[in-house]
């Protein structure tokens, strides 16, 4: 729990409830915008008279961004009521999230106010009875239970309630109904959106009052197919949407494939992903005269194609986060091979995470909580860089720094397998080469970006990144121990050369072959970033150019999270898996990744995986 929540400020205007705060109105047009603009907009009552339906628990859920005067809750709670005879059985609930509350006073004389209030009648008393505001906390939850209806009442800041928010929930329509973007930005900002698409289930729906580009554009990002629609009084337009692919997996549960024997696998792609498939293959017990590796520029010559990278957990502040969950296990997966990895592999150094700003360092404080790193002030973080820092931050003791080829290369040669120079440059390629591997085969993707060339894509995937690392030479002795994490990153030195990365460009900068023009400007942004985090470290860079860089792709989810596992039987015959999507993090997931897409395949030296490490883990999406 936190402070205590301040209270709306509020004034009428022209017979109108008005925000101080935010220079806006409460719900203009009161019952009849609820009614229009909100409940329409999610296709409501209609929904809930479809006898067809199936709701987990018998649950219908709605999600509010902004619960304001109460005026969509309430009018979603008569709807409810009005077609009990029709709907399926079940119960209501509404989660609705709220950083600056009505007093109860205000609550009642704007609701009785607003156009169509008395209408609600006893349920207007019957909320204002049961008012929780005065004392609140932020961080606190509200549960009030009207019959088949609950109102949850999630008390603080949107993105740090949307943060919490537990990703078991599954929304199934959404009332986003924050002051306007202008005057509320908060409310709109990009991680929000994605946040409302990650905790819906395929098929919910959104409605909001607001048009804006901006909005538009962080709704379709999370997965919504968004529309205009007919607006009401002097509103031209509103706003619905229907969330059409799941941005996160849509079970948690490990799904096997259907197909009862694998004879021969062919990978296509010969970075960390697929070498780590190529691993667990052999770990399997499959021989290298049944497994083809296939990459155009042979191993790891795209994004797993740089000099060094981390070994590390996913720092975040929610312990029941899925991409939290998932790269503590892949972290200690691929942390318990590099003790053993051999020569040249890499070195365990340690990392400190240090914040930036009161936002960051909040989620450092809680990544503390969450077992992932102890908290040090600046004094222990400086020794442990070995340089003078002026903050303090999260010391993750287990991080490494390791060389992606060498690494590739030792899981190749571990196997006895050699890549064949052959290109599948998109989906539909890649699907075509099921034939090349008979009745009895599978088919593995795990080429990154080459999957999102042509029309298809799976589903999960958002797009490309293109990022850039840089390096300068620098002296032994003067430079870190440990890596230093900052929104960007510092390497130890590495053959002499310390890195710094990496930049995060969504623009198109690959050419038809997949290829990445490195960009001075990245290098300056490289270098700009660790001077706004530590201007002492920077300082230790020559002030000359860089001696080497590197730009590649990186293919992206919505989630976080690798696609890995079992395609389905719609996937190229239902012979297809995948170890895709690995952004930035494909280092530390990669072989637990290789290791769950191979017991997918129920190969018998593989089938223990999951349970051994506890994971019903995210097969298909």
């Amino acid at each position: 729990m936190g402070r205590p929540l301040e209270l709306a400020e509020v004034s009428w205007r022209d017979g109108r409830l008005w925000s101080e705060r935010f220079g806006d109105v409460y719900a203009s047009m009161g019952l009849a915008e609820a009614r229009h603009v909100m409940l329409a907009g999610a296709g409501l009552p209609g929904r809930w008279k479809d006898l067809e339906a199936e709701w987990p628990d018998g649950v219908f859920m709605i999600g509010e961004l902004g619960f304001g005067a109460g005026m969509n809750f309430l009018a979603a709670w008569a709807a409810w009521d009005r077609v009990a005879e029709h709907r399926v059985p079940g119960r209501l609930r509404y989660v609705a999230v709220e950083g600056y509350p009505l007093g109860r006073g205000d609550l009642e004389r704007g609701l009785r106010g607003l156009e169509g209030g008395e209408a609600l009648g006893d349920r207007v008393r019957r909320l204002v009875e049961a008012w929780p505001v005065d004392g609140v906390e932020d961080g606190a939850c509200s549960v009030l239970r009207f019959g088949s209806v609950e109102l949850e009442l999630r008390w603080g800041g949107v993105s740090e309630v949307m943060e919490r928010w537990a990703v078991e929930d599954r929304v199934d329509a959404w009332f986003l109904d924050g002051f306007s973007p202008a005057k509320n930005p908060a409310m709109w900002e990009p991680g929000v959106l994605r946040r409302v698409g990650e905790l819906s289930r395929v098929g919910a729906r959104m409605a909001t009052y607001t048009v804006a580009g901006a909005v538009r554009r962080g709704l379709s990002e999370a997965g919504f197919d968004v529309r205009k629609r007919e607006g009401l009084g002097k509103k031209r337009h509103v706003l619905t949407g229907v969330l059409t692919e799941s941005p996160r997996m849509e079970s948690v549960g490990f799904v096997r494939s259907g197909w009862e024997e694998i004879d021969r696998v062919l990978v296509i792609g010969a970075g960390i992903a697929g070498c780590g498939v190529v691993k667990a293959l052999a770990e399997a017990g499959v021989s290298a005269d049944r497994v083809r590796v296939w990459d155009g520029g042979g191993e790891a010559s795209a994004a797993s194609g740089n000099a060094a990278g981390i070994v590390q957990p996913k720092m975040g502040s929610a312990p029941r986060s899925p991409a939290v969950a998932w790269y503590a296990s892949a972290f200690s997966e691929m942390a318990g091979w590099l003790e053993g990895g051999g020569d040249g592999v890499g070195f365990r150094c340690g990392a400190v995470h240090v914040g930036v700003n009161d936002r960051q360092l909040e989620r450092l404080r809680a990544a503390v909580d969450s077992g992932l790193g102890v908290w040090v002030e600046a004094g222990e973080a400086s020794e442990r860089l070995g340089v003078e820092v002026e903050r303090g931050g999260v010391w993750v003791p287990g991080a490494w720094v390791v060389r992606p080829g060498v690494v590739c290369r030792r899981w190749l040669e571990e196997a006895g397998v050699e890549v064949e120079r052959r290109e599948a440059g998109s989906l539909n390629e890649a699907l075509a080469a099921v034939g090349e591997v008979g009745e009895s085969g599978a088919v593995v993707l795990a080429n990154g970006d080459g999957v999102l060339g042509g029309e298809a894509l799976v589903g999960a995937l958002r797009g490309r990144v293109a990022g850039q690392v840089s390096g300068w030479r620098v002296a032994g002795g003067e430079w870190l121990k440990a890596v230093l994490c900052y929104g960007g990153y510092a390497l130890p030195a590495v053959d002499g050369v310390a890195w710094l990365g990496a930049t995060y460009d969504h623009g198109e900068r690959a050419d038809a072959r997949g290829v990445v023009a490195s960009l001075g400007a990245d290098d300056e942004a490289n270098r700009e970033g660790l001077r706004a985090a530590c201007v002492g470290v920077e300082g230790l860079l020559p002030r000359g150019p860089v001696v080497a860089s590197r730009a590649s792709v990186r293919v992206t989810t919505r989630d976080r999270l690798p696609v890995v596992g079992w395609l389905g039987s719609g996937v190229g015959g239902g012979r297809v898996y995948a170890s895709l999507g690995h952004g930035s993090r494909g280092l530390t997931g990669g072989l637990l990744s290789g290791r769950l897409a191979v017991a997918s395949m129920g190969l018998s030296g593989g089938r223990e995986w999951p349970e051994r490490l506890g994971l019903p883990v995210l097969a298909t999406r």
